[in-house]
């Protein structure tokens, strides 16, 4: 794989060097932290998930409680399985796509933009979708059954009566749901961080800065992106066809504007937390792979000459 520049203290070899790192770096750290991400927070995505394709408003506490009735705590994690084996690749290309992106954007290294991590958060969730989109159709879909089933049976039910395309039938709705939560995300997450001066000379104590810039981040653009999501789950059960803007105008001449909000604090509860520890498992996995013997595994042949880059990524 490629390689390209990472900054950091951590990064600098002999004097007026700094290693840069390969793709494989950001493939890993993304990858995992994308696998921790959704092992912790899948309860509260079960929940969002119920409440977006009910055709009623319908609150977090009965939710749960209709949810635990039909198989106790297990039904909560039921589509864990294809959850958690699209987290990895989705991941690993969500932070991949962006910090190449971002380097490419800023090749001399100077000040960051908030359009470039705009920019690189918009194109950093097209890579992600087309990974994660076909593992979430099989998620949400085992998510509300009220019974037991695997995955595999799950998809052989969906291949056999709707086709390959059901699978990929919210892609379009995914990434225009993904690119304004993405550019704001990455925008929040970056100026948060500036604002509470994430020190790399201190890294191991500026961990908690990534949790609080990252929740910050992700609660913000999980609200903005809510419309989006609303239609993309339904889409994805089969309950509106693969026209976003007929499925749009259809919802809404038939439940009003409140379809909208349908799921939008579930969805904050989720991608507050979610973006939290995704960000901050992101990091810490970065400086594990950076900062120890592993780091000899990710580094570039050469180092490039000259002063480190402006920031962390």
């Amino acid at each position: 794989m490629g390689g390209h520049q990472h900054g950091g203290k951590e990064d600098e070899g002999q004097e007026g060097e700094t290693w840069g790192y390969t793709n494989s770096y950001y493939l890993i750290s993304g990858g995992l932290a994308g696998m921790m991400e959704h092992a912790m927070m899948f309860p509260v995505d079960t929940l969002k998930t119920r409440m977006q394709a009910a055709s009623s408003s319908t609150g977090i506490k009965a939710t749960f409680k209709a949810t635990m009735s039909h198989g106790g705590p297990f039904a909560l994690y039921r589509g864990v399985v294809p959850g958690m084996c699209g987290a990895f690749p989705s991941h690993a290309a969500y932070f991949a796509v962006y910090e190449n992106v971002k380097m490419a954007l800023n090749p001399n290294g100077k000040e960051e933009t908030l359009t470039q991590y705009a920019a690189a958060g918009a194109c950093a969730t097209i890579g992600h979708d087309l990974f994660h989109t076909p593992f979430d159709v099989l998620k949400q879909r085992l998510q509300m059954m009220n019974h037991n089933a695997s995955a595999v049976s799950t998809a052989k039910h969906v291949l056999g009566r709707e086709g390959l395309r059901a699978l990929f039938i919210s892609v379009p709705t995914t990434i225009c749901m993904n690119v304004p939560f993405a550019a704001v995300h990455f925008t929040t997450y970056e100026t948060i961080k500036k604002l509470l001066g994430v020190s790399e000379e201190e890294l191991e104590s500026s961990f908690w800065k990534y949790t609080v810039a990252g929740g910050a981040g992700g609660a913000l653009g999980g609200m903005v992106s809510n419309p989006f999501d609303v239609i993309k789950t339904r889409q994805q059960l089969g309950l509106a066809g693969p026209n976003f803007l007929r499925a749009f105008i259809e919802g809404y001449k038939q439940e009003g504007a409140i379809m909208f909000t349908r799921g939008v604090r579930a969805r904050v509860l989720y991608f507050a937390p979610s973006a939290a520890i995704a960000m901050t498992s992101y990091e810490v996995v970065k400086w594990v792979l950076s900062a120890t013997h592993f780091a000899s595994l990710f580094r570039t042949n050469t180092p490039r000459s000259g002063p480190p880059p402006a920031h962390l990524h």
